[in-house]
């Protein structure tokens, strides 16, 4: 639980749920990428690399929407606290997501030479 004393003076509490700590879209991610990609012909290291870059942006842009959540509280006060968590919430981790997935899948096909 995170207690914030706002700037209007009112006490706020954050409990850190799996949502906004991160947990489930790397869980997802994760499961997503070793499942998806793992039957492609390239090399384990390969696949542990991208496995390992996608961990830690997910875990970076959670940090970073707990910053912004935390942030937009403290400047404009509890009732924002939703706003924010809504913009900035789950269905932005699919940005993310996506993102990686599809670089790591982009580096992990053969190329094919159209001759």
């Amino acid at each position: 639980m995170l207690a914030l004393t706002l700037l209007d003076g009112s006490k706020l509490s954050l409990l850190m749920t799996c949502q906004r700590c991160g947990l489930v879209s790397t869980t997802i991610f994760g499961l997503l990428l070793l499942l998806l990609l793992y039957p492609l012909g390239t090399s384990l290291l390969r696949k542990i690399v991208w496995l390992e870059i996608g961990l830690l942006i997910g875990l970076a842009w959670s940090c970073l929407r707990l910053s912004i959540t935390v942030l937009v509280s403290y400047y404009f006060g509890a009732g924002a606290l939703a706003v924010a968590d809504f913009l900035t919430g789950p269905l932005t981790d699919i940005f993310w997501a996506v993102a990686i997935w599809s670089l790591a899948l982009s580096t992990m096909v053969p190329k094919v030479r159209g001759d």
